[in-house]
Formats: structure tokens, sequence, C-alpha cells
């Protein structure tokens, strides 16, 4: 598919509200935010919608991050309304999924922001493959192998709530107000780019490749959904490859 620069506002346009849902959707597993822990299943279940809403997430601020020169395509809070100048995501934003909360210090804000890189070492999820086993087997010549199930384990306790409810909060954050984020990832490019000029070894790019991006064949999505995430994931590859030059 050959992306113009057209076809790819487009395409922000479109998926945005598809993570907006994505992130809405983690949000209503976690019954009770104000828990302190969580049910080991409530807390994989979140993750698994979690996962590809970050992932696509980051694909599009990628295309939004080298678009140049960098402008305004969502519409800025009113919070941020009549602010200039380069700074950093307002922690009081205006989320339609998580309330702004007042009095945030900036300081917390620094700290807990939405990560913009993905790891280059792949982990398998704890449940990827899930380890079966018997009891002891007694083998008779001639009656084949006797084994029973040894009997389950006693329930894993439940995960504190706080990093999850966390990482959501940050989602809700770049959700509210991508083009701040997106400002953010261009610098980072930026230093990427300067320092493999320096001669400098590092990553070619934020993201991993389609083929290995985080939470892509997630069980809960839906096939329209997957068909989203695999269009938004040609969008950024093509961003990469200069789309936004063509037009």
């Amino acid at each position: 598919m050959q992306f113009t620069p057209a076809l790819l506002l487009d395409l922000l346009a479109w998926n945005w509200p598809r993570a907006k849902k994505l992130a809405w959707w983690a949000r209503q597993l976690v019954k009770d935010p104000a828990a302190e822990t969580v049910a080991r299943h409530v807390h994989n279940e979140v993750l698994r919608i979690l996962r590809p809403a970050e992932s696509m997430v980051r694909r599009m601020l990628l295309i939004l991050a080298l678009k140049e020169p960098l402008s305004p395509i969502f519409p800025a809070s009113p919070a941020k309304a009549g602010v200039s100048g380069d700074s950093t995501p307002s922690p009081t934003h205006k989320s339609p999924v998580l309330p702004a909360k007042a009095g945030t210090k900036a300081g917390a804000a620094s700290q807990a922001q939405f990560t913009l890189t993905e790891p280059l070492t792949i982990r398998l999820p704890s449940d990827a493959m899930p380890v079966v086993k018997f009891g002891p087997r007694i083998f008779v010549f001639g009656s084949g192998m006797d084994w029973r199930p040894l009997p389950s384990e006693a329930p894993l306790p439940p995960l504190p709530a706080a990093p999850l409810l966390a990482r959501l909060s940050r989602l809700d954050a770049v959700l509210a107000d991508p083009d701040a984020h997106a400002a953010r990832l261009a610098r980072l490019i930026a230093r990427l780019r300067g320092a493999r000029e320096a001669g400098r070894l590092t990553r070619l790019s934020p993201i991993r490749p389609r083929s290995l991006m985080p939470g892509r064949a997630s069980r809960p999505l839906g096939e329209l959904t997957r068909s989203a995430i695999t269009y938004v994931c040609w969008g950024a590859d093509a961003a990469l490859d200069g789309a936004w030059d063509s037009g």
C-alpha cells in the first residue's frame, strides 16, 4: 500500500478513537479502582487489552512525530489552550476516560510518563505455555499407563493494583494530549539519529518490527481491531520510510 500524507492523516483520525475504546475497555475490567489489589486473572486480562492499545498508540505517535513540521492534529484540551512552547503534558488533562486530578505535582507527572520505546527483548506472557503437572505414572506391561493429575494448588494471591492503574493513567494522558507526547518522541528520534551520525551504536527505531509488536496477537481482540492495528503498523513503517515527504 502506498501511503501519502493525506492517507496518514486519515489513519490517525480513524484509529485514534479505536485506541480510546481499547483504553476504556481495559479500565472497565477493573471493577474497583480504589482497591489496593486486583485479582490475578483480572490483571492478566487487562494487560491483554492494554498491551495492544499501548503499541497502537505508540505507532500513531511515531507517525505524528515524523511529520515535519510538527503541527497539532488533534484539538488541544482547554487547559493547554493559549500555552506556547515545548512543555511536558499537563497532569490535569481532561480525559473522557479518566477524570482530571487537580493538584497533581509536576514532578510526579515527569516521573510517570508514557513509555515511548519498546524493549528489544521478547518476553513470552506467563500463560503462553501452561505447564501441566501429572502424578506418578505406573506402567504395567500389557495394561498401558495409569496416571492421575496432581491436586490443584492453592490459588495465587492477588496483585497490587497501583502499577496497573498507573499504566492505565499514563495511556489516558497520551490519549488526552497526543501532540505533547509526539513532540517528546520527535526529540527522542532526533537524539537517536544524532547518535548514529556521530558513529555511536544505537537502536534504529523506538518501536519493534510489525511482526514483533507487543500484544498484536492478543486473544480478546476482534478481527476488526486486529486489522486496524495492522493498518497502523503499515502506516508507521511508511512514515519511517519517508511517506510524509511523498506529497
